[in-house]
């Protein structure tokens, strides 16, 4: 099966953004009255759904966009997160051997862009930001008509439960990255196409094998 297109989650895929955005979740605390996130509970709420973590922040549904966008918005006040270990020679080989890539994100392009730095910015072929809470299947068909691809040409790499299903929604495969946020079993349950569990494996699986 071939994957001409690759298109990028950043938060908790290409970038470690854990620790920025607990300290904006935090901040918000206050102002939106949901409990504070501790550090001890991050790896139990990475095996949760996303209804069951907002229970157990008490988190009201009709709130979410508002708190998703506070906590995007203090996030970017911050600096910029590193990248994972591995994301730039994985980035760097893709790109290398033909496949082209895309970035689709509910952070903004400037923050991305001073992560990635411009030699690893310029190897997208196009960047897809500010996608809203539920907004990223829009963004997935922007990115298939930037490449002029039909989406079963494309796969989705992502950390969330929300990066599957909007995936879904725009009819591309997905692969689920298992240093994220949602935990390997989160998306066992969800269907994910595949896995991965260290950027090696996703070159793995898009690199051209010689002689195919």
């Amino acid at each position: 099966m071939t994957h001409r297109l690759c298109i990028f989650d950043f938060d908790g895929t290409l970038a470690d953004s854990r620790e920025c955005m607990m300290v904006a979740f935090n901040r918000g605390a206050e102002r939106f009255g949901y409990r504070r996130l501790e550090h001890g509970e991050i790896e139990s709420l990475r095996h949760r759904s996303s209804r069951e973590i907002m229970k157990a922040m008490k988190i009201s549904r009709w709130r979410v966009p508002q708190i998703a966008l506070y906590v995007r918005e203090q996030a970017r006040l911050g600096e910029a997160p590193p990248l994972f270990a591995g994301v730039p020679e994985m980035l760097e080989t893709l790109h290398a051997s033909g496949t082209r890539l895309a970035l689709v994100s509910s952070n903004g392009e400037p923050l991305i862009r001073r992560a990635l730095g411009e030699h690893l910015s310029s190897l997208f072929a196009s960047m897809h930001c500010e996608a809203s809470l539920f907004g990223k299947a829009a963004r997935f068909r922007q990115a298939l008509k930037a490449a002029n691809l039909a989406a079963d040409a494309a796969l989705a790499i992502g950390d969330e439960e929300r990066d599957l299903k909007a995936a879904r929604r725009a009819g591309v495969r997905f692969g689920a990255v298992n240093w994220g946020y949602a935990a390997p079993d989160v998306f066992r349950r969800l269907g994910a196409d595949y896995f991965f569990n260290d950027p090696s494996d996703i070159i793995a699986l898009l690199e051209p094998k010689a002689g195919a």
